[in-house]
């Protein structure tokens, strides 16, 4: 078999469509060239309301980075409606190309979406986008059931983009120390173990790699899974290496802990998710910040009142239900299944420190589902007591948008090259990330 027949898919990971539209919101979809003459061939018949929208605009390219070089064959965007609703949504929830002119008219994004697929040396290794309800709910027949349609959508995706070449030579485990790519694959192997979602087949070497997954018939939550798989890195680096780096900041790790929740909360899952896009991460702010930390890093509940973020993070969160658990377990399995997590799929850091990464944006997560209960007692006029302040469920809706606005920033991050060092390094720590995990808890 060639290498570029090998497509490996995710067991367990499930998609339907589900016909909500919420991919149609919002996003920015790239065009191509010929996209753009095969739609416009299709204008014609449209009503006079829609024949007066404007369908496109030229994609800026005169402010793009080396990390958007692969959409250079991208010369335009689909314009979208003063709601964010693009142009050929209908108010049935309906793609206007595909209802009457058929699935391959509409743009080839739309096509692919939503799935992934990352190069490696092994082969094409199969993903989902997790902006799509389909995916949050893991609903519809497995992604191994769809082989032949998956090979459709690697066709395409290699058409998209052919000359996107992922450089996975100088991976490593942690910064200065190299990884070769089949001793990664056996890393890789037992975090797959730790975070398989429950429907996934069981395997038939389940017990070799001396991984555990429940206590006593009960699956671990979350947090101590993460916990669990970045002790078995952790466990790979010889005794005398320190990955803590206490020392390296003139400041207390705490202080430097709720900087780095502070920039990345904001940044990752702002409170209004809608709000303009930032696909740069502010390196300035975020540097003086470690160096130079305010007094108290404060979380901003309204025009005039701020709260200190360590207060927020005092609330206990508590037990989410199984299917909000299930969905951060996935979540987490997918990006690393998908090897979209370090090296060339993330930002090239480590293994270590990407993971920490990665699980840093669960606890991101529970993080934001405290603040925005803080948020709304205070908002109707609570006198909140942090203390005796007692979390109502969660619901999986709430944790699911959540989940839904983290990939759409993940979908177009670009970290400079001085906040993937910073981050590098800072997150190379399994104390900070314990104490992190900890202040989501």
């Amino acid at each position: 078999m060639e290498f570029e027949d090998i497509l490996i898919i995710p067991p367990g990971i499930n998609f339907e469509c589900t016909g909500c539209g919420n991919c149609c919101l919002m996003w920015p979809v790239p065009v191509t060239q010929s996209d753009y003459l095969r739609i416009t061939s299709h204008l014609e018949p449209l009503t006079d309301e829609q024949a007066g929208l404007n369908y496109f605009k030229e994609r800026d390219t005169a402010s793009s980075s080396a990390a958007a070089d692969k959409l250079n064959q991208f010369p335009y965007i689909l314009e979208k409606q003063l709601d964010g609703r693009c142009t050929f949504l209908t108010d049935e929830l309906r793609c206007h190309l595909h209802e009457n002119f058929g699935e391959t008219a509409k743009p080839s994004m739309c096509q692919l979406f939503p799935y992934t697929f990352t190069e490696a040396p092994d082969g094409f290794y199969a993903g989902l986008s997790f902006a799509a309800s389909g995916v949050l709910f893991n609903s519809g027949r497995s992604l191994e059931e769809q082989r032949d349609f998956l090979k459709t959508r690697l066709a395409l995706f290699k058409r998209l983009f052919p000359n996107l070449r992922l450089d996975w030579s100088t991976i490593q485990l942690y910064d200065g120390q190299p990884l070769k790519w089949v001793d990664y694959l056996l890393a890789e192997k037992k975090l797959l173990r730790i975070f398989r979602p429950l429907s996934a087949p069981p395997e038939g070497d389940d017990d070799d790699d001396g991984v555990t997954t429940s206590n006593g018939g009960i699956a671990l939550t979350i947090n101590k899974q993460l916990l669990m798989a970045s002790t078995l890195l952790t466990e790979l680096v010889p005794k005398e290496v320190d990955l803590d780096h206490e020392n390296l900041l003139d400041v207390s790790p705490l202080q430097t802990d709720l900087v780095i929740v502070r920039h990345l909360l904001d940044f990752f899952l702002p409170a209004d998710t809608y709000a303009a896009r930032r696909d740069a991460f502010g390196a300035h702010v975020f540097k003086q910040h470690l160096t130079q930390p305010p007094d108290i890093v404060q979380m901003l509940i309204s025009n005039e009142t701020s709260v200190p973020l360590a207060q927020i993070c005092r609330l206990k969160l508590g037990h989410l239900d199984d299917d909000s658990e299930e969905l951060l377990r996935r979540f987490v399995y997918c990006r690393i299944f998908g090897k979209l997590y370090f090296g060339a799929g993330f930002g090239h850091l480590s293994v270590i420190s990407g993971f920490h990464h990665l699980g840093l944006l669960v606890a991101l997560v529970r993080i934001r589902l405290k603040f925005l209960h803080f948020y709304n007692s205070h908002k109707v006029g609570i006198n909140v007591n942090i203390i005796e302040m007692k979390m109502p469920p969660v619901s999986f809706v709430e944790v699911a948008e959540l989940i839904r606005g983290l990939e759409r920033r993940l979908s177009s991050l670009q970290y400079s090259k001085e906040v993937a060092v910073s981050l590098q390094v800072l997150l190379e720590s399994p104390l900070r990330f314990a104490r992190i995990i900890a202040l989501s808890e």
